[in-house]
């Protein structure tokens, strides 16, 4: 928001692009842990 809010798209675009691939390594971690706990998984 702060890189909006001072016309910095390229620091806000960056920031999307490394909340989104925190997310999904969060993601890609929290299956593996669930398909080891469990049978049960995303994919």
């Amino acid at each position: 928001m702060i890189g909006v809010v001072n016309a910095n798209f390229g620091f806000s675009t960056a920031a999307g692009l490394f909340q989104s691939l925190v997310a999904f390594i969060l993601l890609v971690a929290v299956n593996k842990i669930a398909k080891k706990v469990t049978e049960t998984s995303l994919w």
